[in-house]
């Protein structure tokens, strides 16, 4: 399991994230709200409402990829539909099998 917010903060940019100041913690927490979890280490005691204005306000996003945007709303779907039924999921670990195929599909190394 790596969580490590340079990397998290790095790989936002490479897929084409443009946002306001480029703030790592910022970063960070919000890719990993829209595409893993909403643990306490991620909200720090925020609900939603004020996870998403704290996030726009220290480092709004400009623009992003359309195919990130869809990651991210599939991730928050999937992790929604399942705490409706009381599981608490990090989507992270669904992807990675998906993401490492995509790596090694464009010669890249997993």
């Amino acid at each position: 399991d790596r969580r490590c917010p340079a990397d998290v903060a790095r790989l936002e940019r490479e897929v084409g994230v443009v946002r306001r100041h480029y703030k790592e913690d910022v970063q960070y927490r919000m890719a990993s709200f829209w595409l893993d979890r909403d643990t306490e280490d991620v909200t720090q005691g925020l609900n939603l409402f004020d996870l998403l204005l704290w996030g726009e306000a220290e480092d709004g996003v400009l623009s992003q990829p359309e195919g990130y945007y869809m990651a991210c709303r599939c991730s928050t779907t999937l992790r929604s539909m399942a705490l409706a039924f009381g599981v608490r999921l990090a989507t992270s670990q669904y992807w990675r099998v998906f993401a490492r195929d995509l790596l090694r599909e464009h010669g890249e190394d997993a």
